[in-house]
């Protein structure tokens, strides 16, 4: 180590891989890793705050998405078969969407159910309607 002399005192400065690294340095790093850690709980702090209705209504929404996803995509290619006039596709498309629809189906039940605690008047709505965004994002 090398030491320097400022205000009378002996200050150990960095020398090489195994010095320490000064005092003011390590306090700058975990201010920031505090700070990080704060914005993360904030970050999630949303889903956490919501109701045990909202945050099952986010979970039966998030199960649904992929199958949504599907739905949209096999219904497109179904409306386009229909105009081509390929009615052997149009079928087949038919057939791969309804187990889809069915297993979106029984989620309708809790959904209806749930939606009465999540409306517009409700404090988890925002949080709930940017999931639904979120979601519906990823889907295109």
């Amino acid at each position: 180590m090398l030491f320097h002399q400022g205000n009378g005192r002996n200050r150990a400065r960095r020398c090489g891989k195994l010095g320490k690294p000064p005092l003011h340095f390590r306090r700058r790093l975990t201010l920031r890793t505090a700070l990080c850690v704060a914005a993360t709980c904030l970050t999630t702090g949303n889903v956490l705050a919501v109701s045990l209705e909202a945050q099952e209504y986010m979970d039966i929404q998030s199960k649904m998405a992929p199958d949504q996803c599907a739905l949209q995509k096999l219904s497109a290619q179904a409306a386009a078969a229909q105009r081509d006039g390929d009615r052997g596709k149009r079928q087949e498309l038919l057939a791969q969407m309804e187990p889809i629809a069915k297993r979106i189906q029984t989620f309708q039940p809790r959904l209806q159910a749930l939606a009465k605690h999540v409306q517009p008047d409700s404090p988890d709505y925002a949080v709930v309607t940017q999931h639904l965004q979120q979601l519906r994002a990823k889907c295109k």
